[in-house]
């Protein structure tokens, strides 16, 4: 071992590494970098604006100025009100997706837009419902001069699940079997170029609120760890990634680190396999996503027996 320039204190440990044949792994801060930035931005009127390090620009590369764009506004408000992240020496500290968001605020001119809030009440995000809500009012006198000192539920998660409490798009236009298809292909556009995708909406009720638009970020994988898959997979061990976010983004992550990305399964798909089934079909797929921690238990479970 001292050869291959490892340091091994106990022998067993390494005897027990040779007895691996699967390695299950999360994808976020494990296969990435953890390390997300919104890279683009779409308003529910199906404007589209893009990020770099400092700004935001729209389609015409024309820097995009908040004051005066009430949709642009109304989807970075939603991102930075539904947020616990907070901002350290101008700069967003805390959970990376939220993170991200709260940099989007920045960049808009935004700062302190959340501070202008008090918040009565929070749902938290969970893996199994994938959203996050909170309800807020502005204070009386705030400093952006905003309008309304009612209660408002902003919600942010993945789309699927924040389209299912919305009724209408931002200018008060009821939601239609098109908008929902728009919003579906576009998410799995960017998810197929590796983005992950989160919806943000707000309304009076958490049931019936109105979609502000969606940012979606990038997160890169590590530059070591295709290699570490391939060294794993040439010595036999299967590896599979879990995760949960959607199948576009899990899909392309997966087959850019190298996994076989033929029939991915999902949470619920996996909650519909008949148990005979499950150590035969689990052992076949490389990538899972849309899944809870259950899930991941399950599928380890699986594979044990």
């Amino acid at each position: 071992m001292a050869r291959k320039h490892a340091i091994v204190k106990k022998l067993p440990i390494v005897e027990t590494l040779g007895c691996v044949t699967v390695v299950c792994s999360d994808k976020t801060g494990t296969l990435t970098c953890n390390n997300m930035v919104v890279t683009e931005l779409y308003t529910s009127d199906g404007r589209h604006f893009t990020c770099d390090h400092n700004n935001i620009y729209d389609d015409n590369g024309v820097l995009a100025r908040c004051h005066g764009d009430d949709e642009l506004t109304r989807l970075i408000e939603v991102g930075v009100v539904c947020n616990n992240a907070h901002v350290r020496d101008n700069k967003a500290m805390g959970h990376p997706t939220e993170a991200a968001i709260l940099e989007v605020g920045l960049k808009a001119g935004l700062q302190g837009l959340a501070d202008q809030f008090v918040r009565s009440e929070e749902r938290a995000f969970s893996s199994e419902h994938k959203w996050m809500a909170v309800r807020s009012r502005l204070r009386s006198v705030n400093k952006f001069e905003l309008p309304s000192n009612k209660q408002v539920w902003y919600m942010k998660g993945a789309v699927e699940r924040v389209l299912a409490h919305c009724v209408s798009v931002s200018d008060g236009t009821p939601i239609t079997a098109h908008h929902t298809q728009q919003l579906v292909n576009l998410a799995a556009h960017l998810g197929n170029k590796g983005l992950r995708v989160v919806a943000m909406a707000a309304g009076d009720e958490l049931n019936q609120l109105s979609l502000a638009g969606v940012m979606a970020m990038w997160d890169p994988p590590r530059p070591e760890v295709q290699g570490s898959i391939n060294t794993l997979m040439s010595g036999g061990v299967s590896v599979k990634m879990i995760t949960g976010d959607a199948m576009e983004t899990a899909v392309t992550i997966g087959r850019s680190l190298g996994l076989d990305t033929d029939g991915a399964l999902s949470g619920d798909e996996l909650d519909q396999l008949e148990p005979k089934h499950h150590k035969d079909i689990i052992s076949k797929v490389s990538v899972f996503y849309r899944v809870s921690p259950k899930h991941k238990g399950m599928a380890q479970m699986m594979l044990w027996h």
